[in-house]
């Protein structure tokens, strides 16, 4: 007999647009007000002049399930993209590597609070606690 187990893919997506837009102001503040709305945040905002050009750029954050209406979003207040990349990285073996790192350390941090209740002197509990220490870090 044998057993399979569904994985669910753990997908980190990544989007780059480069547009012009008539009015740089109100499309960043329409673009920031977009991503407040779907729980996103701005990671990074920097602006700056090139042969009498300014332009924005914008690192923002978003939860997953909103990718696509944000790009949207953003798609309709511009009439014309420059670029439009849009990259999909698979995490989903780091993602599983750290879950059942997690998950022994958890016991491990079990087993010490055990022997810790178990101790006897302080140097058995000063050993305990750093090692509980070391495994928190």
């Amino acid at each position: 007999m044998e057993v399979s187990e569904t994985i669910s893919r753990k997908l980190i997506k990544n989007g780059r647009v480069v547009f012009e837009t008539d009015d740089l102001e109100k499309t960043k503040n329409q673009v920031i007000s977009l991503v407040k709305k779907y729980n996103g945040y701005i990671s990074s905002d920097s602006k700056n002049e090139f042969d009498e050009k300014e332009n924005y750029y914008l690192n923002i954050r978003i939860p997953a399930q909103y990718f696509y209406t944000i790009l949207s979003g953003i798609s309709n207040q511009v009439s014309k993209f420059d670029t439009k990349e849009i990259q999909f990285s698979d995490v989903t073996e780091e993602y599983l590597d750290i879950e059942s790192r997690l998950k022994n350390n958890k016991e491990l941090e079990k087993s010490y609070l055990e022997i810790l209740q178990q101790a006897k002197s302080v140097e058995d509990i000063l050993n305990v606690e750093r090692e509980l220490g070391k495994l928190r870090e």
